[in-house]
């Protein structure tokens, strides 16, 4: 690989490198360099065609470097600016339009979120919408390309042990692992009462041990929801996250990449697992040897980083530890306080309408360090005339400092979220509330301090002493080695205390057969592990190392060194109790102590407002009652009258059969029934299962056809003779065999209406006798100017009425003869009809008498602006006024030629006709012994392609037609190699010939053709030039020939080129 590590000098060198490729886009590259080589921090470099680095570390000969961000640290975001609800395209393109960077890809994400920055680079801003957008970047820094990652693609590609894994490394981190989630949603809400009086789902499928958390979301307000929230939290969070290093061969030319999704075969775990590369280190000087990274639960690119980050602010913290900052604060303070004193004596006095300014140098815009004076108090900024200002202290003798540092403080209130001191005296003269602290509260917070360090004490104890209160004294320049023996793979706690300084470390030396590489190359081997660091206190300070021993290790021992003169004590080394840790059991116990203020203000507010709900609750529950007794008097006497029309109606479905299972094993099957009348019908309904070598059944002695037995049946039959016994018959089959069971038989109407009108007529013969006198009928018989009304419950005539006008609610007669109908609606089943209108009708037929799905036929004219015509329709709502969805299936056949009118002229209209053809395969139209089919469908494809199909199934009855191009795309072809075939040789192969074209029905005549190839001759010549059609008809590919004359040609070409050259030698000599 050639690098360009000077660009001063322009000094090019070829290295062996090691890159690696990191999840949010980050890559770092580390390679050896000889001991005459100068390499500079502050000098970039590139790779050639990959991207631009700057070196980060040189570590003796070993150079680290990351990517060149310099063009984006440039700019700086002075104050807060918001880019208020932007896509991620706009976003990039306001940050990097102004410093020429191209964006990729940013229109795939479509979601808009709002981005703030506040004193920070434009690297930073652009690294905080990765985690805002969950997406991730690629950075081409000597381009200048920015590009938005897509979602990882999966890879056919397996990675095992037995083919490509050389080692495979397991870490297992429990960060934000929990088993058990308490919720908490709006007002504290909790699910506790449909949760079997728990407040908090467990899931310990992966940890036996209980490791609890809090959820709190004010937008849940359903208990339901909140559970159910809560259990798939848990059902992610449950699981430890277990990161996997392997060491792989890539094999077979594929290059794997970051994102990709592989397949992993766990001979550990025995599983097949599938996973995205979260981070893929490659080697230069030898391609194929490569290490991954993949962890089993990053859903998502925000886990991912906050996981990093908050490990690096852990690791940043440990370090952070072991120095003491205050004296240089203290330091820095003094030194600010002393700048702004040298400005009122020796600054630049500036008088401005809005106070009076001194500052360090003119002109005001060059100033750095600035000092005001106006009606609202002093400020001062160490960031120039713009601010911002890190000192204020107002007329209202308020004060706003970064830090203040005094020697005694006295005022009467304290609002602080936290106060740190080495001594805090608190005198209350009041109770104070809304935040203050007060007495009784400093005694209540020190006493559950010392709740909380017991309890860390406790969780963080050791089992097992190894070690116990054992006191080491080291002298300055002296060491101290103990040799210590624990058990592989255990978790272990080292405490001890120190006074001085001094160095203890816990150490792991390695068997010289299970070295690691820290990384390959350069070649260098991790022989120890050490944990612990340097301590220096004054007093004695407490310690606690907390460490997992390796699976493998030769050696382990403590050593203790002096610095200083040094004094350990209370050494105790053993077993790990407890899977989770100090800063964990703090969190919970603050948590703890929330839930109990939370829980006693709510107490208050419950108790206060208790009474005044007390009432209101009894009346609405009263209503309630109230209110459910009626629904449940009305809802009775309904199911009541619902269950007597109901047993009325089910009186008509008698089952009619006395056994109802059996087992079909031969030809004849029988069952008693109730007698069955010749000629009356009849439904016999089974099921069955176990089908074996199943044949055609039909019911002896009736008059239906044979079918098969399925496992739901429902055959309608008709008997010839009166019968007993029903019998399944199957003619002689092949050995059925059959579980029947469930079978039941019932006598069906000839006219389906008469059971509706048997529940319309109440009356008895008696009461449908009406015997009058002259009497009653005068009564009954009331005549006015507004016509003839008679009341009777029943009128029997034996004549006919005639009337211009007949009108009634329901009429009901066999038959209707010579009427004209204007409107209305025929019924047909409970939801079909017939309805005409002013120029066609509507007809609705249903699937059955109760469903309210079925076909229909509409015939219009075009009086109402419907279109005119003839249509037929499928519907799943066929009620009156209801929707009708046209569906694909094919309803209606039509033989010969029909012309249907199309509209479509560029604004959705079809216009022109379709032509309808024989709608089989075997329906042949045959020209002069050449057989024609149908098309059933005609599709075009967006490459070019016609393809004809006939409707029927198999290779041989499609056919695809390219008419004006060929295929050539690079992504349609696989193993492409140079030709080394002679087009020369095989074009001199062919033997061209003279012919005329034999005349086809119903097709023009081909003109004679002078210089034509035979296909069957080609064939034989090479095959891959000729295909052959589903009727056997011969064809050439043209494309594939003209690929052969185009190679020959430039055969000759260089032929010519060569014998042209000689031609010019010979003629200069």
């Amino acid at each position: 690989m050639i690098l360009n590590f000077f660009k001063t000098k322009n000094k090019l060198l070829e290295k062996d490198c090691k890159i690696t490729y990191q999840y949010d886009g980050l890559i770092t590259l580390e390679f050896e360099k000889d001991e005459d080589e100068e390499v500079l921090c502050e000098e970039p470099f590139f790779i050639s065609n990959e991207n631009q680095f700057i070196v980060k570390n040189i570590d003796e000969n070993t150079i680290t470097c990351e990517l060149d961000f310099t063009s984006l640290k440039k700019d700086f975001f002075v104050g807060e600016k918001k880019f208020d609800s932007l896509t991620l395209n706009d976003i990039l393109h306001q940050l990097l339009d102004k410093v020429n960077w191209t964006i990729r890809n940013a229109q795939s994400i479509k979601s808009r979120r709002t981005l703030e920055v506040e004193d920070e680079s434009l690297l930073s801003a652009i690294f905080k919408l990765e985690k805002l957008y969950d997406c991730t970047f690629e950075f081409d820094c000597k381009n200048k390309i920015l590009t938005v990652v897509d979602e990882g693609r999966k890879r056919d590609y397996n990675i095992s042990k037995d083919i490509n894994l050389e080692d495979f490394i397991i870490k297992k981190d429990t960060f934000e692992h929990y088993t058990r989630i308490y919720g908490f949603g709006k007002d504290n809400m909790t699910f506790e009462s449909i949760n079997g009086g728990k407040e908090y789902v467990e899931n310990t499928k992966y940890n036996q041990n209980i490791i609890p958390a809090v959820f709190r979301d004010d937008r849940f307000t359903d208990k339901l929801n909140l559970k159910k929230h809560c259990e798939e939290l848990l059902e992610k969070y449950s699981k430890p996250l277990i990161e996997y290093e392997l060491s792989i061969v890539e094999l077979d030319g594929i290059k794997l990449k970051l994102h990709d999704i592989v397949t992993f075969l766990n001979h550990k775990t025995k599983r097949k697992e599938e996973h995205r590369i979260i981070e893929y280190t490659r080697y230069t000087e030898d391609e194929t040897k490569s290490e991954i990274k993949f962890i089993n639960r990053a859903t998502n690119l925000s886990e991912f980083i906050t996981h990093q980050q908050d490990t690096i602010t852990t690791e940043i913290q440990k370090e952070i530890g072991k120095y003491d900052f205050k004296t240089k604060f203290d330091e820095d303070i003094k030194k600010a306080t002393a700048r702004f004193e040298k400005l009122l004596l020796f600054g630049h006095k500036i008088e401005t309408e809005n106070g009076t300014y001194y500052v360090d140098q003119l002109p005001k815009e060059n100033a750095k360090n600035v000092l005001r004076i106006g009606l609202g108090g002093i400020m001062g900024s160490s960031n120039g005339w713009d601010g911002p200002y890190s000192l204020s202290i107002g007329n209202d003798g308020s004060i706003n400092a970064d830090r203040i540092l005094t020697g005694f403080l006295d005022v009467d209130r304290i609002k602080a979220n936290s106060i740190t001191a080495d001594k805090l005296t608190v005198k209350a003269r009041e109770e104070l509330t809304n935040g203050f602290v007060t007495e009784e509260q400093l005694t209540e917070l020190k006493v559950k301090q010392n709740e909380i360090e017991t309890l860390i004490s406790e969780t963080t104890a050791i089992i097992e002493n190894l070690i116990k209160n054992k006191t080491v004294t080291v002298n300055k320049n002296n060491s101290f080695k103990e040799v210590i023996n624990l058990e592989k793979g255990k978790a272990y706690n080292f405490k001890f205390s120190s006074k001085g300084n001094c160095e203890v470390y816990v150490v792991f030396t390695y068997k010289d057969d299970k070295r690691r590489y820290k990384y390959k190359y350069p070649k260098k081997f991790i022989d120890k592990r050490l944990i612990g660091g340097k301590y220096s206190s004054t007093f004695y300070s407490n310690h606690i190392l907390s460490f997992k021993v390796p699976e493998q290790y030769k050696e382990s021992y403590i050593i203790y060194k002096g610095i200083e003169d040094s004094e350990i004590k209370d050494i105790s080394l053993g077993e790990h109790i407890g899977q989770y840790n100090a800063d964990r059991i703090t969190r919970l116990k603050q948590d703890l102590d929330g839930f109990k203020l939370t829980a006693e203000n709510n107490i208050n507010k419950v108790k206060s407002e208790f009474n005044v709900k007390a009432d209101e609750i009894s009346s609405k529950v009263k209503n309630v009652e109230n209110k459910i007794s009626t629904e449940i008097a009305q809802s009775t006497n309904e199911i009541k009258s619902t269950v007597k029309e109901m047993k009325e109606d089910l009186k008509q479905f008698k089952n009619l059969c006395k056994e109802s299972t059996k087992e079909i094993n031969g030809n004849d099957i029988y069952f008693d029934c109730e007698k069955l009348l010749k000629g009356q019908k009849y439904k016999v309904v089974f099921k069955a299962k176990d089908i074996q070598n199943n044949a055609d059944y039909k019911v002896y002695n009736s008059d239906m056809n044979y079918r098969k037995i399925s496992e739901n049946n429902a055959w309608v039959f008709t008997p010839s003779q009166d019968i007993t016994q029903l019998n399944l018959y199957n003619g002689g089959g092949s050995n059925p065999k059959a579980n029947i069971y469930d079978v039941q038989i019932f006598k069906l109407n000839d006219d389906p209406r008469l059971e509706e009108l048997k529940s319309e007529i109440k009356q008895t013969s008696t009461e449908i006798s009406l015997k009058v006198s002259k009497k009653d009928i005068v009564s009954e018989i009331n005549q006015s100017a507004e016509g003839v009304k008679i009341r009777a419950n029943k009128i029997e005539l034996d004549g006919d009425v005639i009337a211009n006008k007949l009108t009634s609610k329901r009429l009901y007669g066999n038959y209707i003869d010579g009427a004209v109908i204007n409107g209305g609606i025929i019924k047909i089943g409970n939801y079909g009809y017939f309805r005409p209108n002013s120029s066609g009708f509507v007809a609705v037929a249903p699937r059955n008498k109760y469903a309210d799905d079925g076909i229909g036929m509409q015939l219009s004219g075009n009086d109402d602006s419907s279109p005119s015509g003839i249509f037929l329709f499928e519907s799943n709502n066929i009620s009156q006024g209801g929707s009708h969805d046209i569906s694909q299936k094919e309803l209606l056949t039509v033989w010969g030629a029909n012309a249907m009118a199309f509209k479509y002229n560029g604004r959705w209209q079809k216009e022109g006709k379709a032509v309808c053809t024989n709608k089989y395969r075997n329906s042949v139209i045959s020209f002069s012994n050449v057989n024609m089919y149908a098309v059933a469908s005609i599709c075009y494809g967006d490459d070019g392609e016609l393809y004809f199909d006939d409707g029927t199934e198999g290779a041989t009855h499609g056919w695809f037609v390219k008419v004006d191009r060929s295929y050539s795309d690079i992504r349609l072809k696989k193993n492409i190699k140079i030709c080394k075939e002679s087009g020369l040789d095989l074009i001199k192969k062919i033997n061209f010939k003279s012919f005329a074209w034999k005349k086809k029905a119903k097709r023009k005549q081909k003109k004679y053709t002078k210089i034509g190839i035979i296909a069957q001759e080609l064939e034989k010549i090479d095959d891959s030039l000729v295909y052959t059609e589903p009727n056997g008809t011969k064809c050439i590919d043209d494309f594939r020939l003209l690929a052969v004359t185009t190679k020959a040609v430039q055969e000759l070409s260089k032929k010519v080129e060569e014998l042209q050259l000689k031609i010019k030698q010979l003629e200069e000599r």
